[in-house]
């Protein structure tokens, strides 16, 4: 399914934090979301995928807004999210790493935060796919980091649905047919628009918003030496709300206060899950899926580790309250050698299942290679 709408002109600032007002409602099923769009005459495109569909705004960052089973959204989105101070607000987008320190694309040396207005929300344009029945749409950045130094890039975004997983799997049958699927295949890229070569600066990034409450997974590899994880982005995280067991990294995304921790590369193992109930009876499993370098050079760092490698995935929890809380699952790509128009790509796998507890840790287990139920959870039937 695809709908074009005649998109007008927009200048819109999306701020680091939006307003604390209370919001009783958030707009989070496929309705609302289709109506707010249509209600601003901003344009959308909404993909097939399983049970359910995928819905991008070009013109908000080529943002993956919607994922939706049942009519409902898998993703938090800004409650005003047609509005100024919350445009383009939620659901899944594309960053360029480092986000602070010496070279940050976001934060400046005294420590303001600033978005590039030309990577987001950008001027996406379409362009061809890659593969059948995905959508792309690229923009060309032009901003300057931190420290001074310029860049010129091309950042294309193509999105299409993702297989489900279980298919093929005879053993797998009756979990699959216990459970709704939706999915998607966001494939970022990244291109060098400079005369000159860029030697591992920059690395793109992939960042899906979600709704608490949900225990956020990241399964680790053993530690052999250095960080298990790094927590001194913001706030270090509550007594408790974040554990090592059983071959994962356990999160309790429930609420403020505002915290990120990551994992470094020799520990990632290119998995970043959520786990919760939506509804009833009814819980979520989101499975993001991505490769990851164990010796490649990742950008994103505290800022107080300014020697250290970075960190190949991360977890960040909102400080807001209430309908305006969220976390963010994210996905980084390692810096390469970029030539002048080189690209890089880096494909996240973004997989949604949705039923019954039982079927939904069992199917996080098979996937994450993780004993789920033997991790903290949230409350639920």
């Amino acid at each position: 399914m695809r709908k074009l709408v005649t998109l007008l002109p927009f200048l819109f600032v999306f701020m680091a934090a939006p307003p604390t007002t209370a919001v009783d409602s958030a707009p989070r099923d496929r309705e609302s979301i289709r109506a707010a769009l249509d209600a601003r005459k901003i344009a959308f495109e909404e993909i097939p995928s399983g049970d359910g569909s995928l819905l991008v705004v070009p013109a908000m960052g080529a943002r993956l807004i919607g994922v939706f089973l049942d009519g409902s959204n898998a993703f938090w989105v800004h409650p005003d999210f047609t509005e100024p101070a919350g445009f383009g607000g939620g659901g899944e987008r594309t960053w360029l790493a480092p986000e602070g320190h010496e070279k940050g694309f976001f934060f400046s040396n005294e420590g303001q935060w600033k978005k590039p207005e030309s990577l987001d929300p950008g001027r996406y344009e379409p362009t061809t796919p890659s593969v059948a029945g995905a959508h792309s749409w690229a923009t060309d950045v032009d901003t300057t980091v931190a420290d001074g130094t310029r860049y010129r890039l091309r950042v294309t975004r193509e999105i299409g649905p993702a297989p489900n997983p279980f298919d093929g799997s005879p053993d797998a049958a009756p979990l699959k047919k216990s459970l709704r699927f939706v999915g998607g295949v966001v494939r970022n890229r990244l291109k060098n628009l400079e005369s000159r070569t860029l030697d591992r600066e920059i690395g793109i990034w992939s960042i899906a918003v979600g709704k608490p409450d949900a225990t956020i997974i990241v399964p680790v590899r053993p530690r052999e030496a250095g960080d298990a994880y790094r927590d001194a982005y913001y706030e270090r995280p509550l007594p408790g709300r974040l554990v090592e067991k059983a071959g994962a990294l356990a999160f309790r995304a429930d609420g403020p206060p505002r915290t990120k921790f990551g994992v470094p590369p020799s520990r990632c193992r290119g998995l970043v899950a959520s786990v919760g109930p939506v509804s009833g009876a009814v819980w979520q499993l989101v499975v993001n899926r991505f490769a990851v370098d164990p010796d490649g050079v990742y950008v994103d760092r505290p800022r107080g580790l300014p020697d250290a490698n970075g960190d190949a995935a991360q977890v960040y929890n909102a400080p807001e309250a209430g309908a305006l809380n969220f976390f963010e699952m994210e996905a980084h790509a390692p810096a390469v050698v970029l030539k002048p128009q080189g690209e890089q790509e880096h494909a996240v796998e973004v997989l949604v299942f949705r039923g019954p507890k039982g079927s939904i840790l069992e199917a996080a287990t098979r996937l994450l290679h993780v004993p789920v139920a033997e991790l903290p959870l949230p409350d639920g039937p």
